[in-house]
């Protein structure tokens, strides 16, 4: 590798733990703090907390960090040297339509009569202050996965056809 793909390299693996560590501290790590707190002023005993699921307790707290930074560091190495005419507008379309979606299940979670209660959802249509976290948190998580899905479809693209002509990066596929 010459320096400047090493330094694009390096910018990009960068760019992934600092994605993948804020990941992990706007989610597990302040949810933990709110479930501390809720442990000593509301626990109620048969709730199930942050660690009665597998999706909280591993997910969110290795996972999705793992998930979203290794997104965004390939997102970063190949999808910053693409030309596209929508390059910007297309991935946040298919961010905003995935939020969208979050949204609507997080919707779907407050209606529902027959909820499962737990400790961000204490009773049917009701959010407490750790359940409007969570439901923001998972919108957010949604608008990401797919801007950068979309990013990386886009690259992924990209690279097909720069490896089929001589080219550089240019996509005219749309």
């Amino acid at each position: 590798m010459d320096n400047k793909v090493d330094n694009r390299f390096n910018k990009s693996v960068i760019f992934g733990l600092i994605a993948g560590i804020s990941i992990f501290v706007i989610g597990f790590g302040v949810l933990l703090i709110m479930y501390n707190y809720w442990i000593r002023t509301q626990f109620v005993p048969n709730l199930k907390g942050l660690f009665g699921y597998k999706a909280s307790a591993l997910g969110d707290s290795i996972c999705l960090p793992i998930f979203i930074g290794s997104m965004v560091a390939y997102v970063y190495y190949f999808y910053t040297h693409v030309n596209f005419k929508y390059k910007y507008q297309l991935p946040i379309l298919a961010g905003g339509l995935s939020a969208f979606l979050g949204a609507f299940i997080q919707v779907t979670w407050l209606l529902n009569d027959n909820i499962v209660p737990n400790w961000s959802i204490p009773k049917a249509h009701h959010f407490n202050y750790a359940g409007w976290y969570h439901a923001f948190f998972f919108v957010l998580i949604f608008f990401l996965v797919g801007y950068l899905f979309t990013a990386m479809f886009i690259a992924e693209k990209a690279i097909k056809k720069e490896s089929n002509s001589s080219r550089n990066f240019s996509m005219e596929f749309l």
